[in-house]
């Protein structure tokens, strides 16, 4: 199953608090929630992580976290230390992602003076059929004509001062995942982006001449070949991130 953002949601929040508090409504218990948060300015803010949440990646001027879900998470305040400083958000809860170690890689950036913005993970993307999201903020309006390149697509339109895109991947990306956010006015900003791993297949039993044999994938490509005589029942097999390959065995049970 291929991963598919279940709900997500665009929040605020001001110097003034101190926070912006991100709610999800009845999550699904063993989907992945993620939060990228981007500030409006440049700074020495210290984000917080909130009890429950993984730090994916944490930087002064931006932050992503996520968490599986235990299906209670509707509302969490993110903190940071600067007393003026106002940021954007996006909740995003994920299905078909890896059942407990989901998040993969991140990279992060600021940029000068900029109408676009090339995101970009730190590392190549672990497995196939990956999940990306990424964020920019500016420091003014950026004047509208938002995009997004390489097949992404933007969350929404008309935040004047946050941009958010993603994409999930089909097959083997080839490298990291990447993608170009561009804008109208110029402006400086940052950048965050984040890449989250597909649920892994189901081990799955065979009977072989009253042989049991139980198959556990791993990798990207694997072969079966037990070289058993007789009638054989041929049959592929794939999974989200796999291809799997099985000569002469007889039918599943």
């Amino acid at each position: 199953m291929a991963i598919a953002e279940v709900q997500k949601a665009h929040f605020n929040g001001t110097g003034a608090s101190g926070k912006v508090v991100v709610t999800f409504t009845a999550p699904t218990s063993g989907n992945t929630l993620v939060v990228l948060i981007t500030t409006e300015s440049a700074g020495t803010d210290t984000f917080v992580t909130p009890a429950g949440w993984n730090a994916g990646r944490v930087q002064n001027e931006a932050a992503l976290y996520w968490r599986v879900s235990n299906g209670t998470e509707t509302s969490t305040d993110f903190t940071w230390s600067a007393g003026s400083v106002t940021v954007h958000a996006w909740g995003i809860e994920l299905s078909g992602t890896h059942a407990s170690a989901p998040f993969d890689s991140s990279g992060y950036n600021t940029f000068t003076t900029n109408t676009t913005a090339t995101l970009t993970t730190d590392a190549t993307a672990a497995v196939a059929d990956e999940y990306a999201v990424g964020q920019v903020g500016m420091n003014g309006a950026n004047g509208g004509s938002e995009t997004a390149s390489n097949s992404y697509t933007l969350l929404t339109t008309g935040n004047t001062r946050d941009i958010a895109a993603s994409r999930t991947y089909s097959g083997n990306q080839g490298g990291a995942v990447t993608t170009d956010i561009g804008w109208l006015t110029t402006r400086v900003g940052r950048w965050i982006i984040g890449s989250f791993k597909p649920a892994i297949a189901t081990p799955t039993n065979y009977t072989m001449d009253h042989i049991k044999a139980n198959i556990t994938f791993t990798g990207k490509s694997h072969t079966l070949d037990p070289h058993i005589s007789g009638p054989v029942d041929l049959q592929y097999i794939a999974g989200p991130g796999f291809v799997h390959t099985l000569r002469e065995h007889r039918t599943p049970y």
